[in-house]
């Protein structure tokens, strides 16, 4: 906050109180954080991309939607912009726009692990056991330290019968 007393037009700093605020549940008062940075701003993409991972956990997927389209109008290879909307897709059981989504991530991140584990999510969703598989690898060959990926990847091995790979990966998630 001191830093807005300093510069009241200091656009991250709005944008990073807006984070702040939203971790201590003050929604109401993070959008207006990030709305603020945007009104000085309207080309700060990190402030449309955390807007709507907001509206996402609130459920408005439509606000969300456009937030993360903003972010990707004025900053086009923002990965974890493309990562969120996927995750959209997702919800929306829009499989295809989803992967497509993820792969645009991929595109601009080829290191970015979580584009991988939720196509493998998408995968096994799908029930394409051996994509997601791939998928999870991977997430996990960039980011071995990735439980999540590790887990997920035990639970398509488990269902697929290949319990001992499955045991590997569930081990190695703990």
């Amino acid at each position: 906050i001191k830093a807005l007393e300093i510069n009241p037009n200091y656009v991250e700093a709005h944008s990073n109180l807006g984070n702040a605020l939203k971790e201590q549940n003050c929604t109401d008062e993070a959008i207006a954080s990030y709305c603020k940075a945007i009104s000085i701003n309207p080309n700060f993409a990190d402030a449309h991309c955390n807007l709507g991972v907001l509206f996402k956990e609130l459920g408005d997927l439509d606000k969300a939607m456009t937030c993360f389209s903003k972010a990707l109008e004025v900053k086009p290879d923002y990965a974890e912009a493309w990562n969120n909307m996927g995750n959209i897709f997702i919800d929306q059981e829009k499989f295809e726009e989803a992967i497509t989504a993820f792969n645009n991530a991929l595109s601009h991140k080829p290191d970015y692990a979580e584009a991988f584990y939720n196509i493998g999510n998408v995968f096994e969703s799908q029930s394409k056991p051996e994509e997601a598989i791939a998928a999870y690898n991977s997430a996990i060959n960039i980011k071995p330290d990735f439980e999540d990926a590790y887990n997920r990847l035990g639970v398509t091995n488990q269902h697929q019968g290949k319990l001992e790979a499955a045991i590997k990966a569930f081990n190695q998630a703990l």
